[in-house]
């Protein structure tokens, strides 16, 4: 198979990174287009590390992406661009500045652990209970009691 080189954009987004594709740029075949970008993530890695590749595939930047990439243009000021989780199914509202075409990356947000100051990214879940199991708690229940038996639950036996 003939060396492809697909565009993308790397992009951070509060204590997140990312890296980016356009569908246009990648592979239609499904299982083509998951080899393409486990392998730009630097996966499977059997020590979960993901040294190989750009590695961290979780961000906040998504909504910036498509706002700078011209997916979805919005004027300057605040923004809010809708987001499809494809995991859960689940939407998620990414709200952020854009300045000059393009999400404002600037700011006095500091969050401790992340060297220096960027502009914050809210991401608000609609309705993030239950995506997998169908409801918010996993029982039905706020509490659960759980009756143990005393010889069994002592360590050592």
């Amino acid at each position: 198979m003939p060396q492809r080189f697909v565009p993308a954009v790397f992009l951070g987004g509060g204590t997140s990174k990312g890296l980016f594709f356009q569908a246009k740029d990648l592979p239609a075949d499904p299982e083509h287009r998951d080899r393409v970008l486990l392998a730009a993530l630097g996966s499977p890695d059997p020590f979960g590390r993901q040294l190989d590749g750009m590695g961290g595939g979780l961000s906040s930047a998504v909504g910036a992406f498509a706002v700078d990439q011209g997916l979805c243009p919005r004027t300057d000021g605040p923004a809010m661009v809708r987001i499809h989780n494809t995991n859960t199914g689940g939407l998620i509202h990414a709200r952020f500045a854009v300045r000059g075409g393009c999400a404002e990356t600037r700011g006095e947000l500091a969050i401790p652990g992340v060297a220096g100051t960027g502009a914050p990214i809210r991401l608000d879940f609609l309705d993030p209970g239950g995506a997998r199991t169908g409801r918010l708690l996993p029982t039905g229940r706020p509490v659960d009691e759980v009756a143990l038996d005393r010889c069994t639950a002592r360590p050592g036996r």
